[in-house]
């Protein structure tokens, strides 16, 4: 077990949970069942989409373009 002198918070939105004993492992930490949040990570106000470009049009143009 590892003691640190200062708080540490770890944050993921993708370690599986059958994964978390290995996660402790690799980290050398003990986390307490206490000391663990859960939370659904789907965000619906949250919204990705594709923009296709020109290849003739640079990117940092076409960037700026796009969010002016």
């Amino acid at each position: 077990m590892v003691k640190q002198g200062v708080q540490i918070v770890y944050l993921t939105a993708t370690l599986c949970l059958n994964k978390e004993e290995e996660f402790k492992q690799i980290m050398k930490v003990q986390i307490l069942p206490s000391q663990t949040f859960r939370a659904p990570t789907s965000r619906p106000n949250i919204a990705y989409s594709v923009v296709e470009h020109l290849a003739e049009t640079e990117e940092s143009t076409f960037v700026q373009e796009l969010v002016a």
